[in-house]
């Protein structure tokens, strides 16, 4: 899994480029969400480093003295009571914030309670595997393959989810997204094991889709901060860990006055059995990921090697290897677009006018980007690195993309699929508005970014019905053209939260090797909580079961792609049909000139079966062969051309170099390492490209014209 680019989702986009009359509300904030902001260290994420040393987080905590006085810090004297007119010119000034009521606890805890958790980590994976080792071990070592080698590994599936369950319904839903969504997305592998971006995301999601469908709905496990006393938070290790500190039982007292004078949700049950909990279920995530990635591995024809005590490891012939690697770099690249389960693309790309609708989302940052990428200015957090990164969904092109889809979506949801787009984005920009808010207007952007790229998440107590009507009066204050007979009503947005919002029923669908159907909206008791960062997988897989004309789905891939292609700049050439004086001929999609290349391209757009994502090897098999046929088709078309050129119809004189390639939305598994299916196999560059290979390719290939043209 790639991340969208940063140039496309910059700050301006976020909150600034925000209609006026929103940016302008002033309308109270959710009732359940205020938070103080400091320094933000994921503690639980820097067990394998070295721990930060403690005056990180005490150099935001207002200093308290033994008589009650709030200090500033580094002073020696308690504050003083200061005029209005000192006090108006001090809220221009940086807002003194505390740190994360979390923060100290969690890694007092780590210092002192947990010795190393990468070695307790490591042995909790190998006695979750041991025992089906010894199962399936042999008399003598054996070389498995095909449906053998994946029914082997498949009922391991099974055994990891359980170990899984065992764990998180011990606590509530909201106990877990509190707990796991302050854990930096980095990985709990060994140095040698993989750890990319994408390892690391298909871990995340694992672990989500778990809490989901293994939590318990509610529990007093979490709770408001004015409810619990200094001693209660956190299971006492609040009080133990800033006793410890040094502080007095009155000076704790008065700290925890601080988080409690404007209520915020905080962890009543907490310990370092389940600070370990959190390392091991990704521990545990980790082996269900490598599992799935082992079963794919097979479906590619790779050999499964099972030694005589049950252990098992890939046996890649030498080509396979290179083909596999050659495969992750690919991947690895990412891409700048939104592909759903239906092989169709969702560009970014914005309109000068600046007049679409935008869906704000978010995305685990991967990729450990600072803060100041998104902020520069007047940013107190220019240097921290947040767990989220912005994207943004253009609602028209999505729908665009789908347009094949918007009938049969309307017959089977009762609702279209513009209302549903219309609602989240009404719920992202919700979410921007009151998350963060302080006394200290000019910050309140800063802070709310800030809040907002750290959780993903926001709680109200607002009703469904309450919410619904807050949302449709955001979408009056837009310039959005809303449709409030057929899109936005009350009953159309009442049906849109209860399909977004999780069930029992729903519990049961959820499958952690397909990440959904991923809700957006869940309870704890009478608050709704909001995630943002889930909007992106549930848009992925929105169209899983829903059946449309396929031939007309490949019709609107072909007119994505060459409204892409001229948006970008590129000369598409109007000729379709390469056509003889005898009249034979061929078609391309797409026929480009730049410089003395004409580029070809024949496009396909294929859904993925949901079984793909386990490598079932009849799936991957029929998959294969329909990519064999189109880089088949490919290359013939090119031979065609190449033959025929002086002779077809249009002025090709021009031409030096004829590339032939075929487009899919994906990154596609090229099995062969002969060179006709590679256009450039030294850097990876097959015949059959996704989109964003293409689109990288053809700035390439531009770039390298304009300098050729220079120095003639």
């Amino acid at each position: 899994m790639g991340t969208l680019p940063l140039s496309v989702v910059a700050y301006p986009l976020i909150v600034k480029a925000l209609p006026p009359r929103l940016r302008q509300l002033k309308s109270a904030v959710y009732a359940a969400s205020p938070l103080y902001f400091g320094i933000s260290i994921n503690c639980l994420a820097c067990y394998n480093r070295r721990p930060p040393q403690k005056h990180i987080f005490m150099m935001y905590l207002p200093c308290v003295n033994d008589k009650g006085a709030v200090e500033m810090p580094n002073s020696s004297k308690p504050r003083k009571k200061k005029t209005s007119k000192t006090k108006a010119k001090s809220n221009t000034n940086p807002i003194q914030t505390l740190p994360e009521y979390y923060s100290v606890t969690f890694l007092h805890v780590t210092e002192t309670h947990v010795e190393n958790m990468q070695k307790e980590t490591n042995q909790a994976r190998a006695a979750l595997i041991s025992p089906y080792q010894e199962k399936i071990k042999r008399d003598q070592d054996t070389l498995l393959t095909g449906d053998e080698a994946w029914d082997t590994l498949h009922p391991l599936m099974e055994i990891i989810e359980e170990k899984i369950k065992d764990i998180i319904s011990k606590h509530s839903l909201f106990f877990w997204f509190h707990l796991y969504r302050r854990v930096a997305p980095q990985s709990i592998a060994e140095e040698y094991e993989k750890s990319d971006a994408g390892t690391i995301s298909t871990v995340r999601l694992v672990l989500e889709t778990a809490f989901f469908k293994y939590a318990k709905s509610f529990g007093d496990d979490i709770c408001l901060s004015n409810t619990l006393s200094e001693k209660e938070v956190l299971g006492g290790y609040f009080y133990e860990a800033h006793s410890k500190g040094g502080m007095t039982p009155d000076t704790i007292k008065k700290v925890w006055e601080l988080y409690q004078s404007q209520p915020q949700w905080v962890l009543k049950e907490y310990s370092p059995d389940i600070q370990k909990s959190i390392y091991i279920l990704e521990g545990y995530a980790y082996e269900y990921w490598r599992v799935t990635a082992k079963m794919r591995a097979i479906s590619k024809g790779v050999a499964l090697h099972v030694d005589r005590n049950g252990a098992w490891r890939e046996a890649r012939t030498k080509e396979q290897d290179a083909l596999i690697l050659s495969y992750d770099r690919r991947l690895d690249k990412g891409k700048h677009y939104l592909s759903t389960a239906k092989g169709l693309p969702s560009f970014v790309a914005t309109k000068k006018d600046g007049t679409q609708s935008y869906i704000f989302c978010l995305q685990y940052n991967y990729d450990r980007h600072p803060f100041r990428e998104f902020i520069s200015e007047n940013n107190p957090f220019k240097d921290q690195i947040t767990n989220f990164v912005p994207a943004l969904i253009n609602t028209d092109n999505f729908i665009n993309a789908h347009n094949s889809l918007i009938e049969p979506f309307f017959k089977r949801m009762g609702f279209t699929l513009r209302s549903l787009l219309l609602f989240l984005q009404a719920l992202s920009y919700q979410h921007i508005l009151y998350r963060g808010q302080t006394s200290h207007p000019a910050q309140d952007e800063v802070i709310r970014v800030w809040s907002t790229l750290q959780r993903a998440y926001t709680a109200t107590s607002r009703s469904p019905e309450e919410l619904n009507n807050e949302l449709i009066r955001l979408l009056s204050l837009t310039s959005t053209e809303v449709d409030y007979i057929n899109d936005v009503t009350p009953a159309n947005f009442l049906r849109i939260c209860e399909y977004l919002t999780l069930s029992e029923e729903k519990k049961e669908r959820l499958s952690l090797w397909s990440y959904g159907p991923r809700p957006v909206i869940f309870h704890h008791g009478d608050i709704s909580v909001i995630d943002l960062g889930g909007i992106l997988t549930f848009l992925s897989n929105l169209f899983f079961g829903i059946r449309e004309n396929a031939q007309q789905r490949g019709l609107d891939f072909e007119e994505l792609l060459r409204t892409e292609i001229e948006q970008q700049g590129y000369d598409l050439l109007p000729v379709r049909f390469l056509r003889r004086p005898d009249e034979k001929y061929r078609e391309t999609d797409l026929a480009i000139r730049i410089g003395n290349n004409l580029v070809l391209c024949d496009c396909r757009t294929s859904e993925r079966p949901l079984d793909w994502i386990i490598g079932k090897p009849s799936v991957i098999e029929k998959r294969n062969k329909l990519m064999q046929e189109k880089i088949e088709k490919v290359l013939s078309i090119k031979e065609f051309v190449c033959e025929n050129l002086p002779i077809l119809n249009g002025d090709y004189s021009w031409v030096q170099s004829v590339i032939s390639l075929g487009v899919v939305t994906e990154v596609e598994w090229i099995d062969s390492q002969e060179e006709r299916y590679w256009l450039d196999k030294d850097n990876d560059l097959p015949v059959l490209m996704s989109i964003q290979e293409l689109l990288d390719f053809l700035e390439k290939l531009k770039a390298q014209a304009d300098a050729s043209r220079n120095i003639r």
